[in-house]
């Protein structure tokens, strides 16, 4: 079977190779990443745009380490997103990564993450939380994909490297070999797949895999470390308790927006908030800053802990209300207005670029630019995460203003 991996570099492909082994022939690709930022990011955007869809879709939120695709019918097709961290496993630093990791599930490609169990370092000791086997569980179960978690190997504490790929697990070690193993069964079960109700499942030795891992998590459900950062409430008292929030927004504009908002979050019964910076009130920003980390992440994470009961973000019986309560990202004004992402827009959006550049190369380039734009709109274009805030919340409430999806 001919596959296409893609990757950041050679070091990383060698290392794949090596994991699949020799039954199989390679192409090398990398991976692109759409991006808004400048000009200069137009060669990017230009292999981006001549993607396949489902690996378009794939990447909408975020760029992952690996995709392992087949090639059938000369269309590349992905069949294994595969995510490596050798952070240290607090909350934070898992939950950051877990929206490309459900956009993997959510496009039927096998997501699979690595991570430490263990890390010891001279002042501290970081212990993984099995919760995120209950998680990963829900997520794979929603969406009818096996999501699997590996643990990068380590000697009391001290992770073991791949001598020739640093940053990816020592191969002779038990847990590699375990993932051998499982990217092996997926491969061999793909390559005799039939296409009327092909489902992983169906493989009893990869949905054994799947439901094993479950047990690991020892009965211990998701919960988010600082409880004081979410809380649940009645939908019934949710306008009441916006209104309370959002002071800045005279009477009328407030009543036409909840008016004209989609009536499904008034139908269900709960509403979870997520409201970071309201306690420790940070004294920078971070909707934005670092990639959103790790608020985009962890939204990701709040929905399919709490809030979804189907594949689709519609499939929910808990709505998902976002509150920046830093002070730096409280108002619309600054973040998204005048102040803030407008004046990105305006400077950077395909469609402002009225003139075609004369040189030949950058004006095809900026041509695919603008046709990438017309197809998808902002989908691929906007930053990482205005794509996450967007999909994942019901609501985003600010001080002066109040955004419904």
């Amino acid at each position: 079977m001919e596959l296409i991996i893609r990757t950041e570099n050679e070091s990383n492909f060698n290392w794949i190779k090596k994991i699949i082994g020799e039954d199989h022939t390679y192409q090398y690709k990398t991976i692109p990443q759409p991006r808004h930022l400048q000009w200069q990011y137009i060669n990017v955007e230009q292999d981006f745009h001549h993607l396949p869809k489902k690996i378009k879709d794939l990447l909408k939120f975020d760029k992952t380490d690996f995709i392992i695709s087949i090639l059938e019918n000369n269309l590349e097709i992905p069949i294994i997103s595969l995510e490596i961290t050798a952070s240290a496993p607090p909350s934070q630093h898992i939950e950051q990564r877990t929206a490309r990791m459900i956009s993997a599930a959510e496009t039927g490609v096998i997501p699979i993450f690595i991570c430490p169990n263990f890390i010891k370092t001279d002042s501290n000791e970081y212990s993984f939380d099995t919760k995120f086997y209950n998680l990963f569980n829900k997520i794979g179960s929603l969406n009818k994909i096996p999501f699997l978690l590996f643990h990068f190997p380590d000697n009391n504490g001290t992770l073991l490297h791949d001598e020739e790929s640093h940053g990816c697990p020592l191969i002779n070690h038990e847990n590699t070999q375990n993932l051998i193993k499982f990217i092996k069964k997926v491969l061999l079960e793909t390559e005799s797949r039939k296409e009327l109700n092909f489902n992983y499942f169906n493989n009893s030795e990869i949905k054994k895999t799947f439901n094993d891992q479950l047990a690991l998590s020892k009965g211990k459900s998701y919960k988010v470390d600082r409880m004081d950062t979410c809380q649940i409430i009645k939908t019934k008292n949710l306008i009441e308790y916006i209104k309370k929030y959002s002071t800045e927004i005279n009477d009328e504009l407030f009543d036409n927006i909840i008016k004209n908002m989609p009536s499904r979050l008034i139908q269900r019964e709960k509403s979870l908030i997520f409201f970071p910076g309201n306690v420790r009130k940070l004294a920078l920003s971070r909707l934005f800053a670092h990639a959103g980390d790790p608020y985009a992440g962890m939204i990701a994470a709040l929905d399919y802990a709490f809030c979804r009961i189907g594949p689709t973000t519609e499939e929910r019986d808990t709505n998902l209300i976002f509150i920046p309560g830093n002070e730096d990202d409280s108002k619309f004004k600054k973040v998204f207005a005048s102040e803030g992402y407008n004046s990105f827009y305006k400077k950077h959006c395909p469609l402002n670029h009225t003139t075609t550049d004369k040189n030949a190369s950058k004006a095809s380039k900026q041509l695919n630019k603008i046709s990438h734009h017309l197809e998808h709109g902002c989908t691929f274009s906007k930053e990482r995460p205005l794509k996450i805030y967007s999909h994942y919340c019901d609501m985003i409430v600010f001080k002066d203003s109040l955004l419904t999806f």
